[in-house]
């Protein structure tokens, strides 16, 4: 009896459900403001509103991304701004996964790209950063990590929308 009662407590203590996350459909927006008496570019992903702060995605994931030759004004060309597309559907294709990583934030200031995603496992970013960084040329890639369990970063942002 004992030993049953002890099987099925080591079995039910790793059968835990977590609770879905909600829907969230992606729905983006911009604005341009300065920091440091530079100009920054931002855009903000307003979807992610049901599941901001949740306590299943505590980590904040920046990837930045130094530009190539920026303007005087630390922005890029209109043709750097074309490759930083093309660099960004490759990033987010290769981090954003529904339940487990959201794409949350670009910021683009004082010669610098940065795509902001929140996840649950810094450990599986850590891994995909690797690889990722393999397979994009052309770009010098930079994984920045920080427990952000309350989604400051996004808060923060969010109020300039």
């Amino acid at each position: 009896m004992c030993v049953a009662l002890i099987v099925l407590i080591v079995f039910s203590c790793g059968n835990k459900t977590v609770k879905p996350l909600p829907a969230v459909v992606d729905s983006w927006v911009e604005i341009s403001g300065t920091y440091s008496n530079l100009p920054m570019e931002i855009r903000l992903n307003k979807g992610l509103a049901p599941i901001v702060a949740n306590p299943h995605l505590s980590y904040q994931i920046g990837i930045s991304v130094p530009l190539h030759d920026p303007l005087d004004n630390g922005l890029p060309d209109s043709s750097e701004r074309e490759q930083l597309k093309i660099l960004e559907k490759q990033v987010v294709s290769a981090f954003a996964e529904k339940n487990e990583t959201y794409f949350a934030i670009v910021v683009i200031t004082n010669s610098t790209a940065e795509f902001i995603f929140y996840t649950n496992s810094e450990k599986i970013i850590r891994e995909k950063f690797k690889k990722t960084q393999q397979q994009i040329t052309g770009y010098q890639l930079k994984l920045n990590t920080l427990k952000d369990p309350h989604w400051g970063v996004y808060k923060q942002f969010s109020k300039s929308f």
